[in-house]
């Protein structure tokens, strides 16, 4: 297992996005295998896209060995 760093990164929707187009947001998690492409590349286009309207949640700077869920849900 490694030591390095990941990244969490999540938003929460503004009034806005929550409310104007009707649509009921979702949360979103967003899994893909860091550091390969196209993986990574496509996970960050999927995430600007469905950030616009839901809850996203994307790993990027966690730690190796964080309680994922736990990070999830206070995020």
């Amino acid at each position: 297992m490694s030591d390095r760093p990941v990244a969490a990164t999540s938003t929460q929707p503004t009034a806005m996005e929550s409310g104007a187009t009707g649509e009921v947001p979702r949360r979103i998690f967003i899994s893909y295998k860091r550091e390969v492409e196209p993986d990574e590349q496509i996970a960050l286009q999927i995430f600007q896209t469905l950030n616009q309207h839901h809850q996203v949640f994307i790993d990027q700077t966690m730690t190796v060995g964080t309680r994922w869920a736990e990070q999830i849900e206070t995020d």
